[in-house]
Order: structure tokens, then sequence, then C-alpha cells
């Protein structure tokens, strides 16, 4: 499922602690939606500090797909 993205994500991201602005918005849009349960993606570091589960799409895999 696609989450929209609008200006009060890119808004949140600058305003939050993440380095990664895109990551911000990735984040700050899925916590909007109040519909994601996790985020799949390379960069968990970037999300040490957030409300949703982070995990890499190996470990998503092994968990929710076989």
């Amino acid at each position: 499922r696609m989450i929209p993205v609008d200006e009060r994500d890119f808004l949140a991201s600058f305003a939050s602690d993440f380095l990664d602005k895109e990551d911000g918005i990735q984040y700050h849009a899925a916590m909007r939606s109040r519909s994601v349960d996790i985020i799949v993606t390379c960069n968990v570091k970037d999300y040490a500090f957030g409300d949703i589960p982070v995990m890499e799409p190996a470990e998503f895999i092994d968990k929710h797909l076989k």
C-alpha cells in the first residue's frame, strides 16, 4: 500500500532529529497515516529513535514471507 506524502510530512521532517530528511519524510507520513505496522528499509539506523518498528528487507522476508 502506498502512503500519500504532503507538505506536513516535509515540515515535520525538517523540524525533527532525522539527519536523512527523506527518511524523516517517510517516517512522518507513516505516523500520520496511522496504518503502518513496520517500515522496511536498508537504513535501519536512521530510524533508531522512531516509534514504528523497522527492519531490513531480508529480515522482513524471513519473518513474514517464508
